[in-house]
């Protein structure tokens, strides 16, 4: 019978690394727990980084499934539309404080968990123009 918990050596193992820019754990406390080793970094997250996925995305506490659901689906269209993972996150906190006025949702403790690990450039970003070459 399967628990339903899901272990790091699971994701490593079931995806390839390789072809991965992001990963996204909006479970609770998904880069929480204790820091492992000079790079800070939680459990869950660190063997990700270590399979070469260049960043992970995953909250530092416990949040409510509704309001992670807003800040992800929030995120994900940001990051579609071409922002860098750090650039997508901040503004769908953004847009949490501004879009709501339920005080649940708009506090920091309610979407500041979550926090990109790395650097996670956007495949639906445009492509940089050539510069023109002087005359």
């Amino acid at each position: 019978m399967d628990s339903g918990k899901l272990y790091a050596h699971d994701l490593v193992t079931r995806f390839r690394a390789g072809q991965t820019r992001l990963v996204v754990l909006s479970s609770c406390s998904s880069a929480g727990g204790g820091p492992v080793g000079p790079e800070g970094v939680a459990p869950l997250v660190r063997p990700l980084i270590a399979e070469g996925v260049p960043a992970v995305i995953g909250s530092l506490w416990d949040v409510k499934d509704p309001t992670a659901e807003m800040l992800l689906v929030s995120f994900h269209q940001h990051y579609r539309n071409g922002d860098d993972a750090a650039v997508a996150l901040r503004k769908a906190q953004i847009e949490m404080l501004r879009k709501n006025k339920d005080a649940s949702v708009t506090s920091p403790t309610a979407w500041g968990a979550f926090q990109v690990i790395g650097h996670g450039s956007s495949p639906f970003a445009s492509a940089p123009q050539p510069k023109e070459k002087p005359p």
